[in-house]
């Protein structure tokens, strides 16, 4: 238990060890919740409080130096703690060195967490919801301008975010290209794509897979045509995965070997850290990009046939003239330009992947 409850929870007087909801505050951890899913970034929640005088949590629990007005970050870690779904998650960071009393964040992986240990605020439908679109919604760059495909579109040379760069006199019309497609190393190929022309393209697209989708005879039948294909896409993307194990383990010997040239004094702390950085992000990224196949092989082994959320969503998506941002979340992995403006579009579901590859 730390020293302070969660905001939204209050520590039991009974209990030792438990927490119980705060009714005074959870109806805002639920708002905020609600906001996000709807399409509300961190700052715009945080001004809509505000304006509503709610006090934020430092200014509720009357700290010491406390900040009278909500922060972005505030809201983006309420948005990610696991503690309003009813779980306890601990050592998320370690020590860099006995001699330093900075510390550094674990992978998720090694997290030691207990779930149900107390009553929840958020449903976890809505929590792991509101995770997928703020892992999508990362962005390289920020911008004052909102689009309907922000956080989906990436590079397809560099697995980077594009960005959506709006020019003109009024800087109405928005150009979507790769940050590495500038500057003096231009290590990505110019996409510099009308990006009211991109939106269109994609959305008809999309409808498109989704009339081919509603029709199940047409679905079972390219699902045929296409299931013994995938025998080879499996071996290769194994074949991927083998080989990001084995960079991994050359990463984590590395990791080792500095840990202990530091801790006998062959590098300096500083060294130490600058090192142990760049190794340990590589390392993460290479775990992210092995779930990341793990998922597509899971996918193609067991196509998503019988997964009724996906009709729920194409459902509404058809009735819309043109759909939300959340629900296009639920509905699209990521949208890839490659050159010549080639589009990539990965949808969340096997059985449109399987539509999209066929047309």
């Amino acid at each position: 238990m730390g020293s302070v409850a969660p905001y939204g929870y209050k520590k039991s007087e009974t209990v030792k060890n438990k927490l119980e909801i705060d009714k005074t505050t959870a109806y805002v951890v639920e708002e905020i919740f609600n906001l996000y899913s709807i399409g509300y970034g961190f700052q715009k929640i945080s001004t809509y409080l505000d304006k509503k005088k709610i006090p934020p949590p430092s200014k509720y629990l009357n700290q010491k130096n406390y900040i009278s007005a909500w922060n972005p970050k505030s809201i983006r870690a309420i948005l990610i703690n696991e503690a309003y779904i009813g779980n306890t998650v601990q050592n998320k960071c370690i020590s860099i060195s006995y001699k330093i009393k900075k510390r550094k964040p674990k992978n998720e992986s090694e997290y030691i967490r207990v779930e149900n240990t107390h009553e929840a605020i958020i449903s976890k439908k809505v929590f792991y919801q509101v995770q997928d679109i703020i892992k999508k919604k990362r962005t390289t760059s920020s911008t004052r301008h909102d689009f309907l495909f922000k956080g989906l579109i990436f590079c397809h040379n560099c697995g980077r975010k594009s960005r959506v760069c709006f020019r003109g006199i009024k800087k109405k019309t928005g150009y979507i290209d790769c940050s590495l497609a500038r500057g003096k190393e231009k290590k990505c190929p110019p996409q510099n794509y009308n990006y009211d022309k991109f939106e269109d393209r994609v959305l008809n697209v999309i409808r498109e897979v989704c009339k081919i989708y509603a029709d199940k005879k047409t679905l079972k039948a390219i699902y045929e045509n296409y299931k013994n294909n995938y025998v080879c896409v499996i071996k290769k993307e194994e074949k991927n995965m083998k080989e990001i194990d084995s960079r991994v383990e050359v990463l984590t010997k590395k990791i080792d070997k500095i840990y202990f040239d530091n801790l006998n004094g062959v590098i300096t702390d500083l060294d130490y850290i600058r090192y142990s950085k760049g190794l340990a992000e590589e390392k993460e990224e290479l775990l992210k990009r092995k779930m990341d196949i793990q998922k597509k092989i899971n996918s193609i082994k067991t196509p998503d046939v019988k997964n009724d959320n996906a009709d729920k969503i194409i459902e509404e998506f058809m009735l819309l003239k043109k759909p939300t941002r959340k629900l296009l979340y639920e509905l699209i992995e990521k949208i890839e330009i490659a050159e010549n403006k080639t589009i990539y579009i990965y949808f969340s579901f096997s059985e449109l992947n399987l539509i999209n590859e066929r047309l």
